[in-house]
């Protein structure tokens, strides 16, 4: 059970929006893509490293995550998990899917079986820090905007994606800066529901553009995952041998 609401925590991370929206969200979206940096400047972010902190309270672990990604299909990513002294890597050359043994630097090719489980973990770390809103357009979700509400004395615009299949997700809005508060979503596992929150704590900005630098994600109004954004680098240098099995 843990572990799958671990993997539907991180998910969250991985929404993708083709969207009909009303003209208060349209305006909403735009604001937010403006204030993070504008189309362009993050249209032009070619290669993007980061490191992430995790602590998972529930299952009382910590990791570190180490992520090289080159746009448009290259990611690897490098797993740590000091308290078991276990490192892993795994990634994508955008064709082939490959991953390490605890212990070992050998690259192996992954099965088919696999590969659905890591392509996951990989749009997850993608969409990590990226806008979840970037690539919005008007096709199929139906987007409403819910008014203003008040948390912690502040004030958030908040809107609601309904995706074809009938899920739906409310996403809010800072109402000064603009900025992606939280997104919050009901999921059912094993016959329960959750109601499980992915909350931007505190921003951070390189080279113009924000970037999450804490997030917590909560079930039920419980902590389940601490993340902390670190040491990010734009555009950096990336040899496309890196992201390859051989």
């Amino acid at each position: 059970m843990k572990l799958k609401l671990f993997a539907i925590c991180l998910g969250l991370f991985s929404i993708t929006f083709t969207a009909f929206s009303d003209t208060k969200s349209d305006e909403l979206i735009n604001a937010n893509i403006k204030t993070m940096g504008g189309k362009e400047k993050l249209g032009n972010i070619k290669t993007l490293y980061f490191e992430v902190n995790m602590e998972v309270p529930s299952q009382n672990m910590n990791l570190k995550l180490t992520i090289f990604e080159k746009k448009p299909d290259m990611i690897r990513f490098i797993t740590e998990i000091p308290a078991m002294s276990m490192k892993m890597e795994a990634g994508t050359d955008g064709k082939e899917f490959w991953a390490t043994q605890p212990g070992s630097d050998a690259k192996s090719a992954l099965p088919e079986s696999a590969v659905p489980q890591i392509k996951q973990q990989i749009n997850s770390f993608k969409s990590m820090i990226s806008s979840p809103v970037l690539d919005y357009n008007t096709e199929e979700v139906t987007t409403t905007y819910k008014g203003v509400q008040d948390i912690n004395e502040k004030k958030y615009n908040v809107v609601e994606f309904s995706e074809k299949e009938g899920s739906k997700f409310d996403m809010y809005f800072d109402v000064i800066t603009n900025l992606i508060y939280s997104t919050k979503i009901e999921v059912e596992a094993q016959g329960s529901k959750f109601l499980i929150e992915n909350k931007i704590v505190e921003y951070q900005k390189k080279d113009g553009i924000f970037f999450p630098k804490r997030i917590e994600i909560y079930q039920n109004g419980e902590i389940q995952q601490k993340i902390t954004i670190e040491n990010i680098q734009i555009n950096s240098e990336m040899n496309d041998s890196d992201f390859k099995v051989k």
